[in-house]
């Protein structure tokens, strides 16, 4: 199932995407949550990652982003945390940090 998103450029909504031009770190902030959450949904497809199910033919919730938070949602067991793990590092080379 593919995710919702709301109209404007790449996907991102329309009011926040105009604050972010107003900054280049917010710029640049959205477009690399925006890479990771695309990154976590391409595990998901190929199914190394199995998402929480909301119910039992529920949505799978793999991840929730926020401003300056992440949540991840992931069946625990060591093949899939080392997935995590690599995507997470990968994420942390791509931020700076």
């Amino acid at each position: 199932m593919a995710p919702l998103k709301a109209h404007g450029p790449d996907g991102l909504h329309a009011k926040a995407w105009s604050t972010a031009r107003r900054s280049p770190l917010t710029i640049f902030i959205f477009l690399t949550m925006e890479r990771l959450g695309h990154a976590i949904r391409n595990v998901v497809d190929v199914g190394s990652w199995i998402p929480l199910l909301m119910a039992r033919s529920g949505l799978p919730l793999s991840h929730l982003l926020f401003a300056d938070d992440l949540i991840l949602y992931a069946k625990a067991d060591l093949t899939r945390d080392q997935n995590v793990s690599s995507i997470l590092s990968e994420f942390g080379k791509h931020s700076g940090h």
